[in-house]
Protein backbone atom coordinates (compact mmCIF):
# COMPACT_ATOMS: atom_id res chain seq x y z
CA UNK A 1 0.00 0.00 0.00
CA UNK A 2 3.06 2.53 1.33
CA UNK A 3 4.53 1.46 -2.21
CA UNK A 4 1.78 2.62 -4.50
CA UNK A 5 0.86 5.35 -2.64
CA UNK A 6 4.57 6.50 -3.22
CA UNK A 7 4.41 6.11 -6.59
CA UNK A 8 1.40 7.68 -6.99
CA UNK A 9 2.82 11.30 -5.22
CA UNK A 10 5.62 10.52 -7.82
CA UNK A 11 3.18 10.57 -10.91
CA UNK A 12 0.62 13.09 -9.19
CA UNK A 13 4.08 15.26 -8.24
CA UNK A 14 5.56 15.22 -12.05
CA UNK A 15 2.00 15.51 -13.68
CA UNK A 16 0.92 18.85 -11.20
CA UNK A 17 4.45 20.39 -12.42
CA UNK A 18 4.09 19.93 -16.26
CA UNK A 19 0.44 21.32 -15.72
CA UNK A 20 0.90 23.76 -13.80
CA UNK A 21 4.00 25.14 -14.50
CA UNK A 22 5.43 24.37 -11.33
CA UNK A 23 9.12 24.80 -10.10
CA UNK A 24 11.58 21.98 -9.80
CA UNK A 25 12.19 23.62 -6.06
CA UNK A 26 8.38 23.08 -5.08
CA UNK A 27 8.38 19.45 -6.42
CA UNK A 28 11.20 18.57 -4.38
CA UNK A 29 10.33 19.74 -1.33
CA UNK A 30 6.65 17.97 -1.38
CA UNK A 31 8.63 14.50 -2.40
CA UNK A 32 11.26 15.20 0.15
CA UNK A 33 7.94 15.83 2.86
CA UNK A 34 6.59 12.79 1.84
CA UNK A 35 9.89 11.07 2.01
CA UNK A 36 10.31 11.95 5.96
CA UNK A 37 6.80 10.95 6.40
CA UNK A 38 7.81 7.50 5.05
CA UNK A 39 10.81 7.31 7.42
CA UNK A 40 8.54 7.84 10.41
CA UNK A 41 6.69 5.14 9.21
CA UNK A 42 9.61 2.69 8.53
CA UNK A 43 9.08 2.63 4.75
CA UNK A 44 12.80 3.49 3.90
CA UNK A 45 12.92 1.76 0.46
CA UNK A 46 10.36 4.17 -0.63
CA UNK A 47 11.10 6.92 1.06
CA UNK A 48 14.63 6.69 -0.85
CA UNK A 49 12.83 6.79 -3.94
CA UNK A 50 11.06 10.05 -3.14
CA UNK A 51 14.34 11.63 -1.33
CA UNK A 52 16.20 10.40 -4.80
CA UNK A 53 13.68 12.39 -7.07
CA UNK A 54 13.99 15.78 -4.81
CA UNK A 55 18.24 15.19 -5.48
CA UNK A 56 17.40 14.59 -8.73
CA UNK A 57 15.26 17.97 -8.83
CA UNK A 58 17.17 20.10 -6.64
CA UNK A 59 20.79 18.70 -7.00
CA UNK A 60 22.12 21.91 -4.69
CA UNK A 61 19.93 21.18 -1.76
CA UNK A 62 22.66 19.33 0.69
CA UNK A 63 19.83 18.72 3.44
CA UNK A 64 18.33 16.43 0.77
CA UNK A 65 21.79 14.30 0.63
CA UNK A 66 21.87 14.39 4.09
CA UNK A 67 18.80 12.42 4.60
CA UNK A 68 18.98 10.40 1.69
CA UNK A 69 22.02 9.22 3.46
CA UNK A 70 20.54 8.65 6.64
CA UNK A 71 17.65 6.34 5.09
CA UNK A 72 20.55 4.28 3.42
CA UNK A 73 22.18 3.90 6.81
CA UNK A 74 18.68 2.91 8.36
CA UNK A 75 18.65 0.22 5.67
CA UNK A 76 21.81 -0.97 6.53
CA UNK A 77 24.64 -3.41 4.76
CA UNK A 78 27.80 -2.58 2.94
CA UNK A 79 25.79 -1.55 -0.25
CA UNK A 80 23.31 0.88 1.56
CA UNK A 81 26.73 2.76 4.18
CA UNK A 82 28.89 3.07 0.90
CA UNK A 83 25.57 5.09 -1.05
CA UNK A 84 24.98 6.97 2.47
CA UNK A 85 28.89 7.77 2.48
CA UNK A 86 28.26 9.35 -0.84
CA UNK A 87 25.10 11.14 -0.03
CA UNK A 88 26.92 13.00 3.18
CA UNK A 89 30.12 13.71 1.13
CA UNK A 90 27.84 15.39 -0.97
CA UNK A 91 26.40 17.09 1.29
CA UNK A 92 29.71 18.34 2.60
CA UNK A 93 30.56 20.05 -0.66
CA UNK A 94 27.37 21.77 -0.90
CA UNK A 95 27.27 23.02 2.98
CA UNK A 96 30.53 21.99 4.50
CA UNK A 97 29.25 23.11 7.90
CA UNK A 98 26.62 20.51 7.97
CA UNK A 99 27.43 18.86 11.21
CA UNK A 100 24.74 16.00 10.69
CA UNK A 101 26.27 14.61 7.17
CA UNK A 102 29.62 14.96 9.78
CA UNK A 103 28.47 12.40 12.16
CA UNK A 104 26.70 10.12 9.53
CA UNK A 105 30.48 9.78 7.69
CA UNK A 106 32.24 9.09 11.49
CA UNK A 107 29.24 6.43 11.98
CA UNK A 108 29.78 4.60 8.70
CA UNK A 109 33.77 4.79 9.64
CA UNK A 110 32.71 3.09 12.95
CA UNK A 111 30.07 0.45 11.32
CA UNK A 112 32.85 -0.61 8.87
CA UNK A 113 35.68 -0.60 10.90
CA UNK A 114 37.45 2.29 10.17
CA UNK A 115 38.24 3.96 13.76
CA UNK A 116 40.75 6.02 12.79
CA UNK A 117 38.76 8.07 10.02
CA UNK A 118 36.20 8.01 12.42
CA UNK A 119 38.09 9.51 15.45
CA UNK A 120 39.21 12.22 12.84
CA UNK A 121 35.40 13.53 12.18
CA UNK A 122 34.83 13.04 15.36
CA UNK A 123 37.65 15.34 16.97
CA UNK A 124 36.16 18.14 13.91
CA UNK A 125 33.70 17.89 15.56
CA UNK A 126 34.60 18.44 18.98
CA UNK A 127 37.23 21.66 17.80
CA UNK A 128 34.11 23.05 16.24
CA UNK A 129 31.88 23.27 19.20
CA UNK A 130 34.57 24.43 20.97
CA UNK A 131 35.38 27.01 18.62
CA UNK A 132 32.26 28.53 18.72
Amino acid sequence: MVQCLGRLLVCVLLTVGVAAGANAAGMSEAAFSRGIALTEDGSYDEAIKLFRLAVELSPDVALYHEVLGDAHVAIGGVDSYLLAKAEYEIALQLEPDRRRAREGLAQMALTTGRFGEALDVLESLTFEERVQ
